[in-house]
């Protein structure tokens, strides 16, 4: 699939050029029929360098090869705006370790990243990417969190979309078909992290499972106030016997406030514009899918992300949109 119009594509995006949208359609890179079979290609990570080995077949994973980053700007940029040297960062359903990557790069080998990833062929990848770029700080945990132990199925839909695995019901549109289940274990978050240390930053992206992860991670979450940066995806919520009210009624009786991040990619790799936008629940519950950053008013990273809070509500965030929208088998 590397033709003319992808070399091109790849171009524009890496050095984030006008075009490159028009030129990705005309790759056809976002239409998976069209990569089915073609195979991995390796890269270096736009934000810290390291070698990148993506499935190009793999919705995410290919838009990681065209754009040197995810789909996910605002969360990568918000990760990067949350982390320090020297920090603790975790986190919860790493795929295949892109957004670990980043976290091991801002907080340095002095640093500690915690990987969780419970389906084992995206876990394998995830440790290829751990020990191929030499991250001794870096640990993985080949199981999901949740509020108790026990082992629990994931279901993979067939959508080329390895990190759409889930513990709850695929949504219908699938129709009752998958591409892999596996019966996993889940282990309490607060049995593998501690209650004290350096400032702590969680990333949650585990379709539908949020809350029950979060409440294993009730002690290290108040003692330690990190920030989260999660995915609110009111459909996976309900299919996995929860709610998008419920996880924010959750957070809020954290004491978090809740914003909406937003990042623009400027041309020539200049640096990020990024701003955080506070949002309401009625307005999260009401999208299909966004991204949140979650902050504890006097913390540390509320301190650190001050300066990129806006005064009033945005009427569309910016990271709510097409990037997330999960692609046709």
């Amino acid at each position: 699939m590397h033709t003319l119009a992808s070399r091109i594509a790849t171009l524009l995006c890496r050095w984030d050029l006008p075009g490159q949208k028009a030129w990705l359609e005309r790759a056809g890179a976002l239409k998976n029929p069209n990569w089915t079979s073609a195979g991995h290609a390796e890269c270096k990570g736009r934000w810290h360098g390291y070698t990148l080995r993506l499935n190009l077949a793999d919705y995410h994973q290919r838009g990681a090869y065209f754009f040197g980053r995810l789909f996910d700007l605002p969360v990568q940029v918000a990760l990067r705006r949350a982390l320090s040297r020297g920090d603790e960062y975790l986190d919860i359903g790493a795929n295949i370790g892109l957004t670990t990557l980043i976290g091991a790069h801002a907080v340095g080998s002095k640093g500690t990243v915690t990987a969780i990833e419970p389906n084992p062929a995206v876990a394998s990848e995830l440790r290829h990417h751990v020990d191929a770029n030499r991250l001794t700080w870096v640990r993985v945990i080949e199981a999901g969190f949740s509020d108790r132990e026990e082992t629990l199925t994931l279901t993979v839909p067939p959508t080329g979309n390895t990190g759409a695995g889930t513990f709850g019901k695929l949504p219908p549109r699938h129709k009752g078909k998958t591409s892999a289940t596996y019966d996993v274990p889940v282990v309490i978050g607060d049995n593998h992290i501690k209650p004290d240390g350096p400032p702590l930053t969680i990333k949650i992206d585990v379709e539908g499972h949020e809350n029950a992860a979060l409440r294993g991670l009730t002690r290290a979450i108040t003692a330690r106030t990190p920030a989260i940066i999660a995915e609110v995806n009111p459909p996976m919520l309900t299919a996995g016997r929860s709610s998008a009210a419920e996880f924010l009624a959750l957070l809020h009786s954290w004491n978090y406030e809740i914003f909406s991040p937003g990042a623009s990619a400027r041309p020539l790799r200049r640096p990020e514009e990024f701003w955080l936008s506070p949002v309401s629940d009625d307005w999260l519950c009401a999208q299909p899918i966004t991204n949140i950053v979650a902050l504890v008013p006097g913390s540390e990273h509320h301190k650190r992300l001050t300066p990129f809070i806006r005064s009033r509500p945005a009427d569309a965030p910016a990271n709510a949109g097409a990037e997330h929208a999960e692609p046709d088998a």
